[in-house]
């Protein structure tokens, strides 16, 4: 018996997988970007969490992981299409990264906050052009 229960689970979990690799492989790249930022403002607060609880390894893992996603973001600028705004992103991007890097080896919690309140007004203004955009 245990072995059918195992297999189902098996089953039901490789499911999830390949729906959750589809959903994603087939999204639009702009809701893509979106989740980006969000994933973004959700790893600066969660390190901000790390500072209250003045857990290192909270506010270390938390900040690396929103670094990574910024540099995926500074990544995916596209310089031919989005001329002077791309350009303008990319310096936010690089003032981002830089409060991310300083906050983190300094543990300043300063920086960690002015990260994300650059990074959520760049979600927001990200989401009202998508929103305009498919409407």
């Amino acid at each position: 018996m245990e072995k059918n229960e195992l297999r189902t689970e098996d089953v039901m979990n490789n499911s999830i997988k390949k729906y959750v690799n589809n959903s994603f492989l087939t999204r639009p790249p702009e809701l893509l970007i979106l989740d980006l930022y969000d994933g973004c403002i959700k790893f600066l607060r969660a390190a901000l969490e790390g500072f209250n609880e003045e857990s290192y390894e909270k506010i270390n893992n938390n900040l690396n992981k929103a670094d990574a996603i910024v540099d995926e973001l500074n990544g995916s600028l596209n310089f031919e299409k989005g001329g002077e705004i791309a350009v303008n992103f990319r310096k936010l991007y690089v003032f981002i990264d830089r409060s991310i890097t300083l906050s983190n080896m300094k543990k300043d919690r300063q920086k960690a906050e002015d990260a994300l309140k650059i990074i959520q007004m760049m979600r927001d203004t990200w989401s009202e052009g998508v929103v305009k955009n498919r409407v």
